[in-house]
């Protein structure tokens, strides 16, 4: 089951309240010092929130996953790049203290040196040229895979936060319970 929060008006002006001193960006070498900042407000945060997010740490359930509504999100975004993230000049936006506030309380907020330029916070969105390719960039159905799958470790948990509304309710983001998967196989296809 989906665990899922909804912020009052109220709660998501006092998380806005809370971290509106953090200024500094959460890019490159001025990372931890950002991070510093915004783990200084997790007190300040909406008290229903922060124990959401901590028995989620605790206990994050069959499905591993939780949704939650209403984080605030800059009034006026800027355009869309037309290019790949980490050839962007001006990468703050403004929603990242939020994604990385949540994701400090439920983990470590990491980054690998060759991917995404070992940035701990990586904004995706559709380029054109890659519409029809399978990967972050795209604009076509994402098929089912497991975050960097590659690598001896894995994220023990992935913070995604959607920053434009979905006038048409078209997104879609699928997740699958793997406990359950696994529990469903058999011994043999469990050891292959």
């Amino acid at each position: 089951m989906l665990r899922t929060i909804d912020l009052s008006r109220s709660e998501q002006q006092e998380f806005a309240a809370c971290l509106g001193g953090v200024i500094t960006a959460p890019y490159g070498e001025s990372f931890d010092e950002c991070l510093k900042g915004i783990s200084a407000s997790r007190d300040r945060m909406p008290s229903r929130l922060l124990d959401a997010l901590v028995s989620f740490k605790e206990q994050s359930g069959d499905a591993g996953t939780m949704l939650i509504r209403g984080i605030p999100v800059p009034a006026s975004l800027p355009s869309t790049p037309t290019i790949p993230y980490d050839s962007v000049a001006d990468k703050v936006i403004g929603s990242e203290k939020y994604l990385l506030l949540v994701g400090s309380i439920i983990g470590t907020p990491i980054g690998f040196a060759d991917w995404h330029q070992g940035e701990r916070i990586q904004n995706l969105y559709p380029i054109r040229e890659l519409e029809c390719v399978q990967c972050a960039s795209n604009a076509v159905y994402l098929e089912m895979h497991t975050e960097t799958a590659f690598r001896p470790t894995t994220p023990l948990h992935l913070a995604l936060l959607c920053l434009k509304a979905d006038p048409r309710r078209e997104a879609r983001t699928v997740f699958c319970n793997l406990a359950e998967v696994i529990g469903s196989m058999s011994n043999e296809a469990r050891e292959v």
